[in-house]
Formats: structure tokens, sequence, C-alpha cells
């Protein structure tokens, strides 16, 4: 979400350009699912935003459950159309597939 290194160059992230990312629990594989099991488990950890960053990161989290949102998210991703990951929604209620760097989406939202 924040600066990062590409190429030898210290790029701005999302935050750092003002743009503020929520997330909806959707894993693609659907419920139930080994996807949605590691989503899960990273809502229900102790710290969520260490199991998030393990995940993106391919390192495991452990097993947990608790009353969690991903199924409900999941099935509201689908009633908006969602097939795939990631999809922004933008402020004006357009979908854009697919992934956009820091610069190209503040680019599109006209920062």
């Amino acid at each position: 979400m924040h600066a990062y290194e590409e190429g030898g160059q210290q790029k701005p992230g999302y935050n750092d350009l003002g743009i503020e990312i929520r997330y909806l629990a959707y894993p693609r594989a659907g419920i139930p699912s080994p996807s949605a099991d590691k989503l899960i488990s990273t809502w229900c950890a102790k710290d969520k935003q260490d199991a998030m960053t393990k995940l993106k990161s391919d390192q495991s989290v452990p097993s947990a459950t608790c009353d969690n949102p991903v199924a409900a998210q999941f099935q509201l991703g689908g009633q908006l159309g969602i097939n795939g990951t990631p999809a922004l929604f933008l402020p004006d209620g357009k979908v854009m597939p697919g992934y956009l760097p820091p610069e190209d989406l503040a680019k599109t939202l006209g920062i």
C-alpha cells in the first residue's frame, strides 16, 4: 500500500497517492475451498494485518475460525458480477477488472 521499489526506483504506493483500498473477502475458488479457509483464518487471526501480509507473501497462517463475513462477502461479489480478482469498484460505480499499479490508478481516478 505504501512506497515500493521497482527497477531500482522508489515508487509511491496507493496510500502515498491518497488512494484508500478496502477489501472484500472473495475466495475465487468459492466456499468451501482452501482459499476460503485461508481468508477465514486471516479474518479470525489475532493480528489480521500480519496474517494478510503473510498470505500475500505465500506464507501460511494458523488455521482459525470465528464468526466472519467471508461467505456473505463472496455472495455479494457474485451478485455484483465479480468472477475474478482483483476487481476494483471506483467511486463513480465503474468496475475495473485486473490490477492497476498505483500511479495508473491515480490517473484513472483523476488524482
